[in-house]
């Protein structure tokens, strides 16, 4: 059974603990998303997360974990089944057990770059010496 206010008191508490001033237009959907890893991290280490309900609706009964993956501690964020589909998660996946979270490819690939282009600069100086 769906229960918003629950949802938004978890969510009010998180952002409090974090000096943040909570307000009902804090409360969207999606909210789980925006937090960054390190405040996933500072809750987990309160105490204050993760939920036993749906993050976003409050409904008991959830699908499994959609965490940031960016947190040291891989916070889990549980979402029902209905708010997982809003997401565009692969709902029927999930429950056959297909699904896999994919890793931060994004991260790697920024490395990546940025380690090319300090080989590339060390190059040209260590020409130029």
């Amino acid at each position: 059974m769906k229960n918003i206010e629950r949802a938004k008191e978890w969510q009010r508490k998180l952002y409090e603990a974090s000096g943040r001033e909570w307000t009902e237009k804090d409360f969207d959907e999606g909210w789980t998303r925006k937090p960054y890893g390190t405040d996933w991290d500072f809750w987990y280490e309160q105490g204050l997360a993760p939920a036993n309900f749906c993050a976003e609706c409050g409904e008991e009964k959830i699908l499994g974990d959609f965490g940031n993956r960016n947190s040291l501690h891989k916070v889990p964020i549980f979402l029902c089944e209905e708010c997982a589909r809003v997401k565009g998660y692969p709902v029927d996946d999930i429950k056959s057990g297909k699904y896999k979270p994919k890793g931060c490819f994004g991260c790697i690939g920024m490395l990546l770059i940025f380690l090319t282009g300090f080989i590339i600069v060390g190059v040209f100086v260590f020409l130029l010496l």
